[in-house]
């Protein structure tokens, strides 16, 4: 049996309800479209019963549309409860999605997803919504989350780091300068780290010589050898006085 469907609004008291007509072809054999000619009287302002006449080529042809209460949808001439991850506007029930989400039974419209969580575009609804995902280290955002969408990661390339969660760049590791060497090796979630180069100071000499990645190391002078300069390479032997001098 083909069905033919459209809506208009009815104000009852103090709210709007949606009233559908339905045209049945086995009562309009020669139905085409939906006639033009549609009473809507008094009886089809009713809370929970609407009434509906109409003319259909010469024939009158009544259907009893039942208006269920918002939270609520229409099945079989029957009233059914919303259910989660819908809403349901006395007739129809719809999935809460693109951004929103239901949790509970018995509602007319959807929540909207908190800061940090979505729900995506689907045919099926969401009873709740989804954080977003973390970018840990080595990580950074490369599209922020929204009410529709998660948040986009992607890995640093090599030479940067990201050391903390959900960065929106990942930073250039740092270049140890004249005096410093490296302490410890960077990666892409921690940064090179530098430390200064040890001195040998006077009295001292450089027993080995410092790397990119490795102190300078001192040892004393032996007796009768010196330095006057800080990080000379050897020491040097004191100079002898002659007699009388």
């Amino acid at each position: 049996r083909r069905v033919a469907k459209a809506r208009g609004w009815i104000k009852t008291e103090s709210r709007f309800v949606i009233l559908s007509i339905y045209a049945y072809r086995q009562n309009c054999p020669h139905f085409t479209h939906l006639p033009h000619i549609a009473m809507f009287t008094n009886a089809c302002r009713t809370q929970l019963w609407l009434v509906c006449v109409f003319l259909c080529v010469g024939n009158f042809g009544f259907q009893v549309v039942r208006a269920c209460s918002f939270g609520e949808f229409s099945t079989g001439g029957s009233c059914f409860e919303c259910y989660p991850a819908h809403y349901c506007d006395g007739f129809d029930i719809f999935p809460c999605r693109f951004g929103k989400y239901q949790d509970q039974f018995r509602q007319s419209s959807c929540k909207t997803c908190a800061n940090g969580k979505y729900t995506e575009a689907s045919s099926q609804g969401y009873a709740s919504c989804s954080p977003w995902s973390t970018c840990g280290a080595g990580k950074y955002a490369q599209a922020a989350g929204t009410t529709t969408s998660d948040r986009a990661c992607s890995s640093c390339s090599f030479g940067k780091y990201t050391a903390a969660a959900n960065e929106p760049a990942c930073s250039t590791w740092t270049t140890c300068s004249v005096g410093e060497y490296e302490l410890s090796q960077p990666s892409t979630t921690n940064d090179r780290v530098c430390t200064t180069l040890t001195t040998c100071t006077p009295g001292k000499y450089t027993s080995k010589a410092p790397t990119a990645t490795s102190d300078r190391e001192c040892r004393n002078c032996a007796s009768g050898t010196y330095t006057s300069l800080p990080n000379k390479s050897t020491c040097i032997s004191w100079t002898s006085c002659s007699a009388g001098k």
